[in-house]
């Protein structure tokens, strides 16, 4: 088998907006694998905010991240659905032609929008397919799923056998690319869900499992939320501070109940978000330490943990059918890749946009 391949990619050298640094090139991937090591030829990846954030990483610090500074072409994307390609000497899990798919976030820029990558079999976040889902399906769900999955049982508490239905969960932008597989893993787990989203998506919301669906266009955010409460969980998806000052005041329902934050206290989506927003807000870092101290109520902003155990339990529920893939929009992987971060980008996605390889 040939040494090297010629990989079709979109890569950036620059920090900056991704609809303007993008550019396909021809990237080289060495084939000479490492024992444990395989190579995907990638069928569909899906787009994440976080691409966005990477891209917008200050050039200074991205140099000094990544060492190599801007000589390094750096590939966005961490979702990805695709086949083996070939397989490393200790490698019994695949075989060549077996269909995975998984999560490779890599902040340095090694990420998977390119037709040829190259991972280590024993990576916890890359699996089979299901055979009931296409690769532009599969794709669209790795970060998301094990984002919510982490939110809500991780750190939660809430687990998926648990048949009593007296939990109640608020999700604030249950419509977006966590949202609304949060929505869908509450619902599995018999819990009462009340969502947050605008009066478009209310319906949307209610088919991802939402008992209750909060219109942020019309009504008083703090208020109305507070007569659907008190919450044994709240997952923030979209960020700011509006609920923080009220949460002992009618919307966590116990000292045991918990607020949880993706994004943290920003407001931005051109910023990261997740743990690392306690690197710039120190009000967060003192909720939490007043929450680990018993001195308050429990808050933590936090990321996805790509556990064997979580990545199992997505290919379960993706396997069942008790969760769905919800594709807002689908962009050709030869032509329209900056059209679909574009779309990303309006911030009013439905569901995930996926990169089709195959067009």
């Amino acid at each position: 088998m040939e040494s090297m391949i010629q990989s079709k990619a979109w890569v950036y050298y620059e920090q900056g907006p991704l609809t303007q640094t993008l550019q396909q090139t021809n990237i080289t991937l060495d084939t000479q694998l490492g024992p444990s090591e395989v190579i995907i030829e990638i069928k569909a990846i899906a787009l994440n905010p976080v691409d966005i954030q990477i891209g917008n990483i200050p050039q200074w610090i991205a140099n000094w991240i990544l060492a190599s500074g801007i000589t390094k072409p750096k590939i966005p994307a961490a979702d990805f659905s695709g086949i083996i390609h070939k397989i490393g000497s200790d490698v019994t899990k695949y075989k060549i032609g077996d269909e995975v798919f998984g999560l490779n976030l890599s902040i340095a820029g090694n990420g998977c929008l390119s037709q040829y990558i190259k991972l280590s079999a024993t990576m916890s976040s890359l699996t089979h397919k299901p055979v009931n889902l296409t690769h532009v399906e599969a794709a669209a769900m790795p970060l998301a799923f094990l984002t919510a999955y982490t939110a809500l049982n991780s750190w939660g508490g809430l687990q998926r056998n648990d048949k009593t239905n007296d939990e109640k969960i608020l999700i604030l932008g249950a419509s977006g690319g966590v949202g609304h597989v949060a929505c869908q893993i509450a619902r599995a787990m018999n819990k009462n869900v009340v969502g947050i989203c605008s009066t478009q998506n209310i319906e949307f919301v209610k088919e991802m499992g939402a008992n209750e669906v909060i219109d942020y266009t019309v009504n008083d955010i703090v208020l109305t939320s507070k007569q659907y409460g008190p919450y044994d969980v709240i997952l923030d998806c979209v960020g700011g501070v509006q609920l923080i000052p009220h949460l002992n005041s009618g919307l966590l329902k116990s000292n045991q109940s918990i607020y949880l934050t993706i994004v943290g206290d920003k407001t931005s989506r051109d910023i990261l978000g997740g743990a690392a927003s306690y690197l710039f807000t120190p009000a967060m870092i003192f909720r939490s330490l007043k929450s680990m101290t018993g001195f308050g109520l429990r808050y933590y902003c936090i990321n996805l943990s790509a556990t064997e155990t979580n990545t199992n339990q997505m290919f379960s529920m993706l396997s069942s059918g008790t969760i769905k893939p919800i594709i807002d929009s689908v962009f050709q992987f030869s032509t329209d890749v900056k059209q679909a971060y574009e779309r990303l980008d309006t911030g009013r996605v439905r569901g995930k946009v996926v990169i089709d390889f195959t067009k």
